[in-house]
């Protein structure tokens, strides 16, 4: 029910969802085509399987995925009750020596299924007019298609983010338990990056996740003063470089973003992960001035699936990609679209 991103190499979980139903009398399934959309999907996938609805029996497989193929010969009873069958695919590694290709995606519809009545032994056909009657296959819920509504997006990765988080503390570092005048620590940004099992870069290096782009959202009430220039960023642990530094508008009583851009020459490769590691990142917010014990700040990530890389609302925090072969993408696909930051306060 949302799209994902699978690491190439894998199995993948569920990708679409097929609902089934009989009247009158229950059916057999002879065949049943998927078509998958994207180029070069036989680069892509290597096996696509057809699942019953108890979500571990195979149905029937197809091992040669063509942007239409089919499942043949199924002979799947569907009776007089609504069932549900499941699209799920191995994935060819990405790399050096490998079939795999990067930035692939694709999403899947049901089509062209071949039934006929268990009782009556009477072929269907599908029926676009509207209206679903005895002898017809019917796709959707207004039957003027031939085919099945779109299924939710997956991505074929050779490394991905696994998980986001906002952390109190990490390799020695803490957030400030106060607001005061000047640099603040306002935020941890935790990261972990997945395993890239054989995937490699298209000269077999390692392949690393590179941050491209970081933002951020911040908060702050009416009587805090932030400075036009204050917001900065940096990798924490040993041997990082240093600061990345983003501008927004003097802020009092509301909300601004600040994007910062960690690919910086003098960031060196602190943008870059190695899979199944996790790196940690520091925000600091210059406050211009504190003038109550009503001041605070926060600092979140507000857009883990946004589409594009604009310093605003709709921006996403995230520019990132798979190694220096891939595009640049911006959804995350974890299972959790944004994450509220701590309040830090002035002291009363």
């Amino acid at each position: 029910n949302k799209s994902k991103y699978v690491i190439a190499g894998n199995q993948s979980g569920f990708l679409a969802a097929i609902r089934l139903k009989a009247v009158n009398e229950n059916v057999i399934i002879e065949d049943l085509s998927v078509f998958a959309s994207g180029a070069d999907i036989n680069k892509v996938i290597s096996k696509l399987y057809l699942i019953d609805s108890d979500k571990t029996t195979v149905i029937a497989t197809i091992a040669n995925v063509n942007a239409s193929s089919t499942f043949n010969n199924i002979d799947y009873a569907v009776g007089q009750t609504s069932q549900t069958v499941y699209l799920r695919a191995d994935f060819n590694n990405i790399g050096k020596d490998m079939v795999g290709i990067n930035d692939a995606s694709t999403t899947f519809q049901v089509y062209d299924i071949v039934a006929e009545g268990v009782s009556s032994g009477n072929n269907l056909a599908y029926n676009t007019s509207g209206t679903c009657g005895s002898g017809d296959i019917c796709y959707g819920t207004n039957y003027i298609d031939n085919i099945t509504a779109v299924s939710k997006n997956v991505g074929a990765l050779s490394l991905k983010i696994s998980n986001v988080e906002l952390v109190s503390s990490a390799e020695g570092t803490s957030l400030d338990s106060s607001l005061t005048t000047g640099w603040n620590k306002a935020a941890i940004i935790k990261i972990t990056t997945d395993s890239a099992g054989e995937n490699t870069l298209s000269n077999g290096d390692e392949v690393k996740l590179m941050l491209d782009q970081i933002k951020i959202k911040v908060e702050a009430n009416s009587e805090t003063v932030l400075d036009t220039h204050g917001a900065r960023i940096k990798r924490l642990g040993s041997g990082f470089s240093g600061y990345s530094t983003s501008t927004f508008d003097t802020l009092t009583a509301g909300i601004d973003y600040a994007r910062f851009n960690m690919a910086e020459s003098d960031l060196a490769y602190d943008d870059q992960i190695e899979a199944s590691d996790v790196a940690y990142f520091l925000v600091e917010i210059n406050v211009s001035a504190v003038t109550s014990t009503t001041d605070w700040i926060r600092v979140s990530l507000d857009m883990l699936n946004g589409a594009d890389g604009d310093a605003d609302s709709a921006g996403a925090n995230f520019q990132w990609k798979e190694g220096s072969d891939a595009s640049a993408k911006f959804p995350l696909r974890l299972n959790k679209t944004s994450i509220d930051g701590t309040k830090i306060e002035e002291a009363t």
